[in-house]
């Protein structure tokens, strides 16, 4: 039988659901051939009263119990998000746009000093 490399080659896979049936945890077992012994990688993640995602910690982070999760976001009342921080990316800040710009940003900023305002084309300008 030839080796492969998928991630859940020959291996079991579990999830934990929260009473609303939303994933808070994953547990995926990862072995480059068969024979080989079993890593588990697991996947846990926070979410706020909403349901909406708040934290995630992957499995590089969950296995070294670190308090910091991997990645994390601050949503509005609304659902959009805020700001976001992630150990690879860094942080970014979103402010929304006025009342009546549906999901629009204002502006951004991001952990490498990139401010940003989104600009509209003809086709989706105001009249």
């Amino acid at each position: 039988m030839p080796e492969t490399r998928s991630l859940h080659s020959q291996t079991p896979s579990l999830v934990a659901y929260d009473p609303r049936n939303l994933v808070v945890r994953q547990v995926a077992y990862h072995r480059a051939a068969p024979a080989d012994p079993a890593q588990r990688r697991i996947t846990f993640t926070r979410l706020a009263a909403n349901g909406q995602w708040q934290r995630q910690w992957d499995p590089r982070l969950f296995e070294k119990d670190s308090a910091q999760p991997s990645q994390q976001t601050l949503a509005s009342l609304s659902g959009r998000t805020l700001s976001s921080e992630s150990r690879d990316a860094g942080w970014t800040l979103s402010l929304p746009g006025e009342a009546g710009e549906a999901g629009e940003t204002s502006e951004t900023w991001d952990a490498r000093a990139i401010t940003g305002k989104p600009t509209t084309t003809n086709c989706c300008a105001r009249c």
